[in-house]
């Protein structure tokens, strides 16, 4: 919806009000859509007068804040809302993290899905939430792309952890780093730390997947990790609780079902190695919670552009291209706008060139742009994204999985959009 106040003189903008109740079909559950002027500033609030949602208790209020465009209605302008599930699972939009475990919660919708038949919010290059020891010059714009740490991260509904190791100063950190130029992350161990502490509370799926490694402390020049670099992640790694160990035979994750792994109420972690046409071996670590990637058979190609218009483009008809069925590879959209050399050296002094600033193009998109051009066939299984700072990847997965659960809800929320 586009809401706009009557900013005439001679009105009192505190008399500006609307209000619509909306009841979702086929449930008991209701909510209303809010517009208030209050105490100089508008605003716009879900009320979730007859319902409550994984994150938020009945009766609450959501602020969703307000955005003026003045003109005809862009969706992705205005503040976006979604609400998605089933009765009694629903998970809308919220600064507030998942209360319950939603994979856990939604397993009699999706438990007998394989990975190639889900969806999975991944957190982009999920160690930069901080910004450590790094190379000259080098901002908290062009390097950081999350505000949260892992725990807030998961909290939030991300299953997949974009781990990017690094050396420097002879610790294991993460790291974000192109062409001799970035910075430190999340140190390894904090992140082994707070994965271990979310897995013994919550029996959730969490996937980690290690590539673009960098040895920092190889002068001039940065290097790849060599196999004794490996091994020390690795022994670091091997410190996280829940490893998953496949069942005899198996040869591919992703054609295992999601009650496989986190069935009977336990957690379950893996890793995967993206070698990148580098040779790194797993040894004694493998097939026991560590895997290659040839076992995680997964389409991962970035637009790299700074557009969202191209990058939508991009992605879109790569998505129709390598997930044509349900049951074809699993394929990673990335949703994060890449910096361009003008972009880096601009963001500077202006803000909007920013990594975050290109997550808050991207991330109002992401619920009104994604889920029209999704089918029962064709859909993404990870969602690569920058700042996640709310629940609306997690809800925009849950609509993936409604859409594709029923042939009837695909063909009524294509007549709504």
């Amino acid at each position: 919806m586009y809401i706009e106040w009557n900013e005439n003189i001679s009105v009192n903008k505190s008399q500006n009000r609307g209000d619509v109740t909306f009841s979702i079909d086929s449930t008991p559950s209701s909510f209303d859509l809010q517009a208030r002027y209050e105490d100089g500033d508008p605003r716009v609030n879900i009320y979730l007068s007859g319902m409550s949602t994984m994150s938020e208790a009945y009766g609450a209020i959501v602020n969703l804040g307000y955005v003026s465009n003045k003109r005809p209605y862009p969706r992705y302008n205005a503040i976006p809302f979604i609400i998605a599930g089933t009765d009694g699972r629903f998970i809308c939009n919220s600064p507030n993290r998942l209360s319950p475990s939603w994979l856990q919660l939604n397993l009699p919708m999706l438990g007998q899905r394989t990975l190639r038949q889900i969806c999975l919010p991944e957190s982009h290059d999920t160690g930069m939430w901080t910004r450590g020891k790094g190379t000259a010059a080098v901002t908290d714009g062009v390097v950081l792309t999350q505000s949260k740490d892992v725990t807030a991260q998961l909290g939030y509904g991300v299953r997949v952890l974009d781990i990017r190791p690094v050396i420097s100063g002879g610790q294991l950190y993460t790291g974000h780093y192109s062409d001799n130029r970035g910075a430190n992350g999340g140190s390894m161990a904090s992140i082994v730390d707070q994965v271990n502490a979310f897995t013994d509370t919550y029996p959730e799926l969490v996937i980690i997947r290690l590539q673009n490694e960098w040895q920092t402390d190889a002068t001039p020049n940065y290097r790849r990790f060599n196999q004794d670099e490996w091994n020390r992640l690795f022994s670091e790694l091997s410190r996280l609780k829940h490893l998953f160990t496949w069942p005899a035979g198996s040869t591919d994750l992703t054609k295992l079902t999601l009650s496989q792994y986190i069935g009977n109420k336990r957690a379950a972690v893996i890793l995967i190695l993206h070698k990148d046409s580098r040779d790194a071996s797993l040894g004694p670590y493998a097939e026991k919670g560590f895997y290659y990637d040839s076992a995680f058979p997964l389409f991962d190609q970035y637009a790299n552009s700074n557009d969202p218009n191209s990058l939508m483009n991009d992605q879109f008809a790569k998505m129709q291209r390598e997930k044509p069925n349900p049951d074809s590879k699993m394929f990673n959209i990335g949703w994060a706008l890449t910096q361009q050399t003008a972009d880096v050296i601009t963001s500077v002094l202006d803000p909007s060139k920013t990594i975050r600033a290109f997550a808050s193009y991207m991330n109002t998109r992401l619920a009104p742009e994604l889920v029209r051009k999704c089918t029962k066939a064709s859909f993404p299984n990870v969602l690569g994204i920058d700042y996640i700072q709310d629940t609306i990847p997690v809800a925009v997965a849950t609509a993936i999985h409604c859409l594709t659960d029923s042939p009837q809800y695909h063909t009524n929320l294509q007549s709504k959009l």
